[in-house]
């Protein structure tokens, strides 16, 4: 049996000091849900101390068993992933660890903006070669801190065996039916829980607008007794007693094939609505405080290496940001539109942006309401 870390969620995005530990079954590919806060860290670092073992700080199902395997066979280092149900979370845990304890990273462009001075490795063609595999656009998205590692879309994930309907609006989840009351999943995040009263307005996902956010707030109020939960929607599904009651959930594309499991075969879907949304670029980095650079570093290369990025994104049914892995990516990927947007898709998608301290404050404010 193996000690893992467990973290504990509490209201408005937010940590309480907690040690919450449990047993479970050693396995290649070992995954800590829920890790521990301010004091945590430590025990985090006696395991990514391990030379023959990177600590991965990671979304749920956001990294291949296959690939993990692939990377051991040939460099001698297991990927031991430590879970976030947030980006909120992430930065949180990074922030008060000053990234301790961990030796990899995966983060949002804008946070990396913010957050990859001082506590992430610059990265650059000269420490992952593979780097090049990248398209241009992707690569600046990253600011130098990372190498991108998927990009995509928000948007509705939803039960198609169970709605009547395909939803074709964010009114259809900030404003559903009584037959969808305490069956809505949420996310508690200062950008991706706006986006979708923001678009309902016609209002940009960026905005500082005190109206504007003050119209957002409103609608998720009145939104709120339809909420089953505010987790990401694959842990709710695979962690939660009350799975079953999750019908319709704010989501990214690539959601719905981790919310179906294995040939993609379930009930969920993914639709981007027709009011717009935004697009976000996930970045894998290398924390400037890992005892473990080298293979870290190793393991981005690898990572980036045309077979490889195509064999996680078919696994993951993710899109890929490599050029040259979508050249070789096998009829098993799934090619779908939610995938890869249609340009009508993508004009009327916005990339994220830096915002104000101003505007992050309002922002904040109004999920702790939300919240509580």
């Amino acid at each position: 049996m193996t000690l893992v870390a467990c973290l504990d969620r509490r209201v408005g995005g937010f940590y309480s000091l907690k040690m919450t530990c449990k047993l479970a079954r050693p396995s290649s590919h070992q995954t800590i849900r829920r890790p521990v806060w301010i004091g945590l860290w430590l025990l985090l670092f006696s395991f990514s101390a391990q030379a023959s073992k990177l600590l991965l700080l990671n979304w749920e199902d956001y990294l291949a068993q296959e690939v993990v395997v692939a990377f051991k066979k040939e460099f001698g280092h297991d990927i031991q992933s430590v879970i976030y149900d947030s980006d909120e979370q992430r930065d949180e845990i990074l922030l008060s660890s000053a990234g301790k304890g961990f030796d990899l990273v995966v983060i949002d462009s804008l946070s990396l903006q913010l957050l990859g001075p001082g506590l992430l490795v610059a990265i650059n063609e000269k420490n992952v070669s593979s780097l090049k595999q990248t398209a241009a656009r992707w690569r600046e998205g990253c600011g130098g801190y990372g190498t991108p590692y998927f990009w995509g879309t928000l948007g509705i994930v939803y039960r198609s065996d169970i709605l009547p309907a395909r939803p074709d609006s964010w009114a259809d989840l900030l404003m559903p039916n009584d037959a969808l009351k305490g069956h809505i999943g949420m996310l508690l995040d200062y950008s991706d829980t706006l986006t979708p009263a923001l678009r309902m307005q016609g209002a940009s996902v960026n905005t500082g607008d005190i109206s504007e956010l003050k119209g957002a707030y409103e609608l998720l109020l009145k939104q709120k007794p339809f909420v089953l939960t505010n987790r990401y929607a694959i842990s709710f599904q695979q962690e939660a007693k009350d799975k079953d009651q999750l019908h319709m959930a704010l989501a990214y594309s690539g959601d719905e094939y981790g919310l179906n499991g294995e040939g993609n075969q379930g009930p969920w879907q993914y639709v981007v609505p027709k009011e717009g949304t935004s697009m976000w670029i996930d970045c894998l980095s290398v924390t400037a405080s890992s005892p473990n650079k080298k293979a870290a570093l190793e393991f981005i290369n690898f990572i980036n290496r045309a077979e490889i990025a195509a064999l996680n994104a078919n696994e993951l049914g993710s899109t890929t940001v490599n050029v040259a892995a979508e050249k070789i990516l096998n009829d098993k990927t799934p090619m779908a539109i939610e995938l890869y947007p249609s340009p009508k898709t993508l004009s009327i998608s916005e990339p994220y942006q830096p915002i104000s301290d101003a505007n992050l404050r309002q922002r904040n404010r109004i999920i702790r309401a939300i919240a509580r």
